[in-house]
């Protein structure tokens, strides 16, 4: 059952209108070799197809966040992470992206993910209350 991926908005810190995570994506992309975008791109048809079954879905422990990284299923290690959550809809929530080096997610990019996460639930909230 493929689900329906969203992004998070934020049109003051791109000149172009791109969301958080095709910022993050274009910025990976310019910086690394093929192999990692096309690690995220695998992921991320994972998620789309399979949603919470994800084979590289893993859930961080104490928050509303999930984390995509080809090592939660015996991969290998480092290599992109892509930040998300879903709402009851069903709905998969892309946050942001990174590339980490070593295995354990980062402080700073699960943070950011945080905070992005209460202004999309913020912004939906407020389209709810406009309708």
């Amino acid at each position: 059952m493929a689900i329906r991926l969203r992004e998070v908005h934020d049109r003051t810190a791109s000149p172009y209108g791109h969301s958080t995570i095709v910022r993050d994506l274009l910025a990976i992309a310019k910086a690394n070799d093929r192999s990692v975008m096309t690690s995220i791109i695998t992921m991320l048809q994972d998620l789309k197809e399979y949603g919470h079954t994800s084979k590289y879905l893993k859930k961080l422990k104490g928050l509303p966040i999930f984390e995509l990284k080809p090592r939660s299923r015996g991969g290998p290690t480092g290599g992109a992470r892509v930040y998300c959550a879903f709402m009851p809809s069903g709905d998969a929530v892309l946050l942001c992206a990174e590339v980490k080096p070593n295995l354990d997610s980062a402080p700073k990019g699960i943070e950011r993910a945080v905070r992005l996460l209460k202004r999309f639930i913020q912004s939906e909230a407020g389209k709810d209350r406009r309708k």
